[in-house]
C-alpha cells in the first residue's frame, strides 16, 4: 500500500437493530474496500456509534471480510447541550482524540436522518457531530443520503451551514439534491443510495410468469401501537393498521403465499400481532445482517414494504416491488430509477392506498417489466457512484 489513511465514519452503525442502517454500513465499507484495492491505499475505519459492541463488530468484520485490525467500533460522544457534554466528557474526549488521527470523516446520518421529521434531538445530536468534524479541520464527506425536509427554519439554517463547509456533498436522489441547493446554494454530486450495491446470495424463485409468493414488510414505526422509540414529526392520510388488514385479506383471498418480514426490531411486535389475527400467514426469521435479509427477499415473486432499504433490497435483486411510503425519501429514490409503483401514505387516504396497491398487484406483469428496466438503471448508477467516490482519493496517490 502506498499510503495508510484513517477514516472516521458517522451515522453508519454496526450494532443497530435497523437492517437498513446496517445495509448502508456494509455497502459503504464494500465501496471503500474496492477503492482501497484499486488505488493501493490502506484504509483503517473508526465507526462511531451510540452502543458499540465487540461481538457485533467481530460479526461485521467476518461478514464483510475485513482484516480485524482495520475496523474499530467507537463510543460516540454527545454534544447536544451543556449537561450532556458534562455527562459525556470522557467519551467526548476519546472521540476527539481518535478524530485527530483521521484525515476524513464520512457521514451517512443513517441514510434519512439529516432532517427534523424524527424530532429536534435526533437532528441536533447528529448535526453537531458533523459540525465538530468541520471545526477540527477534518475533511467532512456527506455521503449519499436524503436531505430534509426541515419543519423548522432554525434547523434548515444549521444544516445549511454544515453543508456549506463540507469537503464533499453527495445526494442519493434528485429531490434531495435540489433541496440542498435550495437551502445552501451548494450543488451536490448526485449518486444512488449506497445500499444499491449491497451484496447478497441469489435465491432461486418461482419466476416471473406467475405470482405465487408475496413478501410483506410490516413497519413497526407506522402502526398505531408502535414499540419503536423514534419520534414522528409527520402525519399519514392512510390508517396504516387498516391498510395492512385490508391488504392481507386481499392477498389471502387470492390464495397467495404471504410471508411477513421484519427489517427493524420494532417490526416484529407488529408482525406477531398480525400473525395472531391471521394464523395462515408465514413469518420470516429474524435476520443477523442485511445481506441475509436481501438474500431472503430475493426469493419472492413480489415484495411490498414500508422500510425503504427492504424495498431497495427487492429492487436491486430484481424482485417486483411496491414501496409503501411514509416520506418523500421513497418517491425521490424510486423516481431516480424510473420506478413509478409507489404508494404514498402521506398523500393517499386509506381507500386510495388499498385500491392503488391492489391495482399494482393486478398489473403484476407490468411491474415485472418495469423492475427489469429499473434494475439496469440502478446498476448503472452503482458504477457511476463508485467513480464519483473514487475521485476523492486520487490526491492520495
Amino acid at each position: 500500500m502506498n499510503r495508510e489513511i484513517k477514516i472516521a465514519i458517522f451515522g453508519a452503525p454496526v450494532n443497530n437493530s435497523n437492517l437498513g442502517c446496517q445495509a448502508l454500513t456494509y455497502s459503504l465499507i464494500d465501496l471503500l474496500e474496492e477503492i482501497s484495492k484499486e488505488k493501493e491505499i490502506g484504509f483503517t475505519y473508526y465507526i462511531f456509534e451510540w452502543n458499540p459492541s465487540d461481538a457485533s463488530t467481530q460479526r461485521f468484520i467476518k461478514t464483510a471480510n475485513i482484516i480485524s485490525n482495520k475496523l474499530y467500533s467507537v463510543k460516540q460522544g454527545n454534544l447536544h447541550d451543556f449537561m450532556r457534554r458534562c455527562k459525556n466528557v470522557f467519551v467526548n474526549k476519546n472521540m476527539k482524540d481518535i478524530l485527530e488521527k483521521c484525515q476524513y470523516v464520512i457521514d451517512l446520518t443513517e441514510g434519512d436522518s439529516f432532517t427534523d421529521i424524527y424530532g429536534d434531538y435526533r437532528f441536533d445530536t447528529q448535526t453537531k457531530l458533523k459540525q465538530l468534524a468541520e471545526c477540527m479541520g477534518l475533511k467532512l464527506i456527506l455521503a449519499s443520503q436524503t436531505y430534509g425536509p426541515f419543519t423548522k427554519e432554525k434547523n434548515a439554517v444549521f444544516a445549511a451551514d454544515v453543508i456549506k463547509n463540507a469537503y464533499r456533498v453527495f445526494a442519493r436522489d434528485k429531490i434531495s439534491a435540489d433541496y440542498v441547493t435550495k437551502i445552501s446554494d451548494i450543488v451536490p454530486e448526485l449518486t444512488c443510495d449506497l445500499a444499491f450495491r449491497l451484496p447478497y446470495e441469489k435465491t432461486k424463485r418461482n419466476g416471473f410468469n406467475t405470482l405465487k409468493s408475496v413478501g410483506l414488510n410490516v413497519s413497526g414505526l407506522l402502526v398505531n401501537n408502535s414499540s419503536e422509540d423514534t419520534k414522528k414529526e409527520f402525519e399519514l392520510k392512510t390508517d396504516y393498521d387498516e391498510y395492512l388488514d385490508r391488504l392481507i385479506q386481499f392477498l389471502l383471498n387470492k390464495d397467495y403465499s404471504v410471508t411477513l418480514i421484519g427489517h427493524v426490531e420494532a417490526d416484529y411486535d407488529a408482525i406477531n400481532r398480525l400473525k395472531n389475527t391471521y394464523p395462515q400467514l408465514k413469518t420470516a426469521p429474524a435476520f443477523e445482517n442485511p445481506i441475509q435479509a436481501k438474500s431472503y427477499i430475493s426469493a419472492f415473486d413480489l415484495f411490498i414494504g414500508s422500510r425503504m432499504h427492504a424495498t431497495i433490497a427487492a429492487l436491486t435483486s430484481g424482485v417486483p416491488v411496491i414501496p409503501v411510503a411514509y416520506s418523500r425519501k421513497f418517491s425521490g429514490l424510486f423516481d431516480f430509477v424510473n420506478y413509478p409503483f409507489v404508494v404514498d401514505l402521506q398523500k393517499m387516504g386509506t381507500d386510495d392506498s388499498v385500491k392503488t396497491t391492489e391495482q399494482y398487484i393486478s398489473n403484476y406483469q407490468e411491474l415485472v417489466q418495469v423492475v427489469g428496466n429499473s434494475y439496469k438503471i440502478a446498476m448503472d448508477k452503482v458504477d457511476d457512484c463508485y467513480k464519483k467516490y473514487s475521485v476523492i482519493f486520487d490526491e492520495l496517490k
